[in-house]
């Protein structure tokens, strides 16, 4: 063999290595077909519009992920989406899924130890959190409509088998956001479908409030029914509640989210007794919430219409979370003349806090709470008066309503000491939908510190650690 041969041989080996560890080490893939697993038993993405083409024979939309941030990321994807010239309407819904799943025409559970399902409804705590991030380019333009969507899938059957569709008649929808605001109006009764939102007393969309960040957002919750006719292919759905829950306000939606599911599907319920439903319709909204219902996947998304943009989940999993918190740190009183400024720290990253939860002792009395839900690491008392001596302790609670250990105890005198045994709150409890709330503060009056000889003294900043 000839040098000439030899190093074209070599050469050529070295290009056929280096293409196949390129190959190897590829980051990012197509979703070529209807459903893939990207992770067994755990994460699935579904393309719908794999198979669009132009006039020309290519592929108009193209779905992508990136394989190695599967175990960070869990199903999330991009999906540079076109809509085929000269059409209108629904085109699909592009997703990512955790826990089951059908592809090569099986049915695939998911491994509850991975993904929390599938669960019954009436065994679903606040452990379970879905974490949902979603991001938009270029998807504003006139001709742009979408829908950023998660979708729980329940239905009565067992716990591995596969969804029917039939069988489907209770529906939990919880939208992010839209390219336009959606009309917050009730639909009178017809054909195909029509709905209720739950209202005040006054006529006013009844908000469904999640704090992300100390920042209130709000949700109206809108019941669907169907009235398809006889012979229709959806007349199934006559037998369907469909609750879905809607940004009230299109410019302040919600950054992401990171809540319990069990959140919502409670609130599903709740808001019922806040709606106008006529008998037939409350009758079968009660019965098809059972909590005898299994939840087999969630999936988020894009329902996609028309238009040219990228769209796509950021993150999308679920989070089964049973360890309470890091308690709070450098607890600090500052004494002003007609109020006590509480502050502290938590900084741990891995776990992120709802609210905390504030104690006092007045005069050596039993610890007791002040504040059930402050959402800084600050907490201003004006409810004081003079001659009392004050101290706190402070709690965290994360956002699957688990609680840490108590803080020390920071005094009037601005020495930390070990917090007494009190009794704590429930652990993991099932939290209360309210009203929005104006601030942590409360009570009122003016502020003279009294010490036993009498002698008046103020302290400002009373502690630096």
């Amino acid at each position: 063999m000839n040098n000439n041969f030899k190093l074209l041989a070599t050469s050529t080996l070295l290009t056929m290595s280096a293409s196949f560890s390129t190959l190897l080490n590829a980051e990012e893939r197509e979703v070529l077909s209807a459903t893939i697993s990207i992770e067994d038993d755990r994460y699935s993405l579904s393309n719908p519009l794999h198979n669009d083409k132009n006039s020309e024979g290519q592929i108009i939309s193209t779905m992508t992920y990136d394989s190695s941030k599967v175990d960070e990321l869990g199903a999330a994807f991009s999906m540079e989406y076109k809509n085929i010239p000269g059409t209108t309407g629904f085109d699909g819904y592009v997703q990512g899924a955790v826990g089951g799943v059908k592809y090569g025409g099986k049915w695939h559970p998911g491994d509850i130890t991975l993904t929390g399902m599938p669960i019954q409804i009436k065994e679903l705590d606040n452990s379970f959190r879905l974490q949902w991030k979603t991001f938009q380019q270029n998807a504003y333009d006139e001709d742009d409509q979408w829908w950023a969507t998660i979708n729980v899938i329940l239905d009565s059957l067992g716990a591995h088998l596969q969804p029917n569709e039939d069988d489907r008649d209770f529906d939990v929808v919880i939208q992010l956001e839209r390219y336009e605001q959606d009309k917050l109006t009730d639909k009178s009764k017809g054909n195909n479908s029509y709905w209720w939102f739950a209202r005040n007393s006054d006529n006013s969309i009844k908000p469904f409030v999640l704090t992300i960040d100390g920042k209130e957002y709000h949700w109206g919750v809108r019941y669907k029914f169907f009235n398809y006719p006889e012979g229709h292919n959806n007349v199934h759905k006559n037998n369907k509640v469909h609750v879905k829950y809607i940004p009230i306000d299109n410019a302040n939606v919600a950054p992401y989210l990171d809540h319990p599911l069990k959140t919502f599907v409670d609130s599903a319920k709740d808001y019922l007794q806040f709606t106008d439903l006529p008998a037939e319709e409350l009758s079968l909204a009660n019965e098809k919430m059972d909590d005898e219902l299994w939840i087999k996947s969630v999936r988020a998304g894009y329902e996609v219409y028309t238009g040219e943009s990228t769209l796509g989940n950021e993150y999308f999993r679920t989070e089964i979370d049973m360890t309470p918190p890091e308690a709070p740190t450098d607890l600090a009183l500052d004494i002003t003349s007609d109020k006590l400024v509480l502050t502290w720290q938590y900084d741990s990253i891995d776990d992120p806090i709802e609210h905390y939860i504030v104690y006092r002792s007045v005069n050596g009395s039993a610890f007791e709470p002040v504040d059930m839900k402050v959402y800084t690491k600050e907490y201003i008392d004006l409810d004081i008066s003079e001659g009392n001596s004050y101290e706190y302790y402070v709690t965290a609670t994360d956002r699957s309503f688990n609680i840490s250990q108590d803080s020390d105890v920071v005094d009037m005198t601005g020495e930390i000491v070990p917090t007494p045994t009190t009794p704590d709150p429930t652990t993991n409890p099932t939290p209360e939908v309210e009203e929005p709330e104006s601030d942590s503060s409360s009570g009122g009056g003016s502020l003279v510190w009294l010490l036993a000889s009498g002698l008046l003294i103020l302290r400002r900043n009373i502690l630096k650690l």
